[in-house]
């Protein structure tokens, strides 16, 4: 005849205070307890609202699972998605488009990078692109800032005209343009006229620049630019803003 245990009310009663002790211990190797809505609630975990695995602790923001530290950061969404207000978006706006960009980085200071030199009667050379104003940034080993312009490009055939005004550019300056008279500064406004002949790049260097910059630029008498203007979003890449006329935007964005 097979073994059974007897019913509770038949075990002695040090055995069944003992079964009813057991059956309250907590589960092993944790300190977890049944809430009341029937969850279970752990305290060694850290709340998580997002569920971007990141503690509420160290999320700048844990309502948001596109913001927390070690994420990438995108420029134009407004959000702080590193979690670093150090991380700092560069964009450059014109007709109706804007365009982040990063900065060229070198181990040179600007002035040397840019490249002028007597012989080829301009500079920035590798950034400079035929009948068309090209911006970049540049940042050097010391971690400062400077916008180069380029127009038209080497030894393409082509001559043209453009005169730029450039506003609200701070404690920035003229670092080199490619002839004596073609800058101006006084008051807060930087005209640039430039004039290039078909043998030569035309260009200037603006800085070194502030660190909440937003140079506002004007552009007037553009003359054989009909590839327009770009913006060197990388070292590889110049993508198109618009043609050459109207404002143009530099500045340090969100």
């Amino acid at each position: 005849m097979p073994l059974s245990a007897p019913p509770l009310c038949r075990w002695p009663a040090a055995a069944l205070l003992l079964v009813l002790a057991l059956l309250h211990l907590p589960g092993c190797g944790g300190e977890a307890t049944m809430g009341g809505d029937g969850t279970v609630d752990d305290d060694d975990a850290s709340p998580d609202a997002d569920g971007d695995g990141e503690p509420a602790e160290t999320d700048c923001d844990d309502q948001d699972p596109e913001v927390a530290p070690g994420l990438d950061e995108v420029c134009g969404d407004g959000k702080d998605n590193d979690c670093d207000p150090s991380t700092a978006c560069y964009g450059i706006a014109h007709a109706a488009t804007t365009v982040w960009v990063d900065p060229i980085e070198g181990q040179q200071d600007a002035v040397s990078f840019y490249g002028y030199s007597d012989d080829t009667y301009g500079g920035t050379h590798g950034f400079s692109l035929a009948d068309t104003l090209a911006l970049a940034l540049y940042r050097d080993d010391e971690d400062l800032l400077s916008l180069l312009v380029s127009v038209d490009g080497e030894d393409d055939g082509s001559d043209g005209s453009l005169t730029m005004t450039v506003t609200d550019f701070g404690g920035a300056s003229v670092l080199v343009a490619d002839e004596a008279d073609e800058a101006e500064e006084w008051d807060g406004v930087i005209t640039l006229d430039f004039d290039w002949s078909s043998c030569c790049v035309d260009g200037a260097l603006i800085g070194p620049l502030d660190a909440d910059f937003c140079l506002e630029i004007t552009l007037g008498g553009a003359q054989g630019l009909g590839g327009g203007v770009r913006a060197w979003e990388s070292e590889e890449e110049a993508t198109f803003l618009g043609e050459p006329e109207g404002s143009i935007d530099v500045c340090v964005g969100e």
